[in-house]
């Protein structure tokens, strides 16, 4: 299949599986563009993964935008990746590409689930935290062997 091209590209993010770490999934979301009817489109693209649409449509710019987003997070949580940041490997479901919540829906149910996120908030950075730190913990020590190294060469060459 031929690599779909975005003429004018508004964002990217760079991901990697997490069972592959070399491998590079790359999200690209193009610029809305209204067509003769009259709606917009806006594409999308994933370059290292098999299932995404490659345009999505909305009322107006801003919706075909929200639109793009969300297909974006719902073909990374549909790809059957374990997506991790590159440089770090954290994990990062969906591409921390994060929900949006319908507003369709009425202002009881958007001050439900503001007043529902706000109170789980400080439970889920905890839980954030703990699944983080390994990694990072691992990375403080890798860069810190790779300084002792680099340093003990300097001091072998100046001898």
């Amino acid at each position: 299949m031929p690599k779909k091209t975005i003429d004018q590209i508004v964002a990217t993010r760079e991901l990697t599986d997490a069972k592959e770490p070399k491998s590079r999934i790359i999200i690209s979301l193009g610029m809305p563009q209204i067509t003769s009817r009259g709606d917009w489109v806006c594409d999308v693209h994933i370059d290292g993964a098999e299932v995404f649409p490659e345009q999505v449509r909305g009322v107006d710019s801003l919706d075909a935008l929200m639109n793009g987003i969300n297909a974006l997070r719902w073909s990374l949580m549909h790809s059957g990746r374990t997506l991790a940041w590159p440089d770090t490997g954290i994990p990062c479901f969906s591409g921390e590409i994060p929900r949006q919540v319908p507003t369709a829906l009425g202002e009881e149910f958007d001050k439900r689930i503001e007043k529902l996120i706000g109170s789980e908030a400080p439970r889920l950075l905890r839980l954030r935290k703990k699944m983080v730190t390994p990694y990072l913990e691992r990375a403080a020590k890798a860069m810190a062997a790779s300084q002792k190294t680099a340093s003990t060469r300097r001091r072998r060459r100046s001898d």
